[in-house]
């Protein structure tokens, strides 16, 4: 720690992780990720929201960003369709492959 800082408190509720979860494939790997996500999609062919994606996979809300541009790399493209968001934010674009 810098001098003069101090770690920020403890928050009630919140649980420190000490161990990462073990995902199917390095969560450093692009590729897989990306391969991932295409086959995802693939199976799911009337369409997912990201975090129906990111959730499926089995990886962490941390990682809902680099699932974004996996999918936007496999080209899918929006449905037209909503769903509700799991947090109750603003509803969530459905994507499916072309």
């Amino acid at each position: 720690a810098q001098r003069g800082r101090r770690p920020p408190p403890h928050l009630p509720g919140c649980r420190i992780v000490t161990a990462a979860p073990t995902l199917p494939f390095p969560t450093a790997d692009r590729a897989a990720l990306g391969v991932a996500v295409r086959s995802w999609l693939a199976a799911h062919p009337a369409g997912c929201t990201d975090w129906e994606i990111t959730h499926g996979l089995g990886l962490p809300e941390r990682r809902h960003g680099s699932v974004v541009k996996r999918r936007q790399e496999a080209g899918a493209i929006p449905t037209g369709q909503t769903r509700p968001s799991p947090h109750g934010g603003a509803p969530m674009t459905v994507w499916r492959l072309p």
